[in-house]
């Protein structure tokens, strides 16, 4: 809920925050799954899925905020179809490649499979953090 506001006080730092966070969940759930393993309690995935919902919140509306303020608004229209088609075609993409991850290792054992698709994760979201040096730093009003 306090991701705006701080889109606006913060402008692209938010994303990065929001791309660790993302990925220090997707590490404590890693963690989780080394130290419990599959025969465990669910309880213990809790700390890491707080931190993936917070990374999620802090990295899906400051995006769509900082693409938006950046575009005339006679191109507004266009930018947010734009916006959530690619949206919707990394959803698709991140979807099939992690299965392709997780599935390709699965022979070997399904916690196995699910250690290596985790740290598959949390390496893709460190790039995103390093990424969002890309977009503009403020955002514009």
């Amino acid at each position: 809920l306090r991701a705006p506001a701080l889109t606006e006080a913060h402008g692209r730092r938010v994303l990065a925050v929001g791309a660790l966070t993302l990925a220090s969940g997707q590490a404590a759930l890693l963690a989780s799954v080394l130290i419990v393993g599959t025969g465990g309690t669910v309880a213990a995935l809790i700390p890491g899925l707080i931190l993936v919902g917070a990374g999620m919140g802090l990295g899906i509306t400051p995006l769509t905020t900082i693409i938006m303020s950046g575009m005339r608004p006679e191109h507004a229209g266009a930018t947010a179809g734009v916006l959530s088609t690619m949206q919707n075609v990394g959803n698709a993409l991140g979807v099939a490649v992690i299965g392709v991850v997780f599935f390709g290792a699965a022979a070997s054992g399904l916690a196995g499979a699910f250690e290596l698709s985790l740290g598959v994760l949390a390496v893709t979201l460190l790039a995103v953090a390093g990424l969002t040096r890309l977009l503009p730093a403020k955002v514009r009003s």
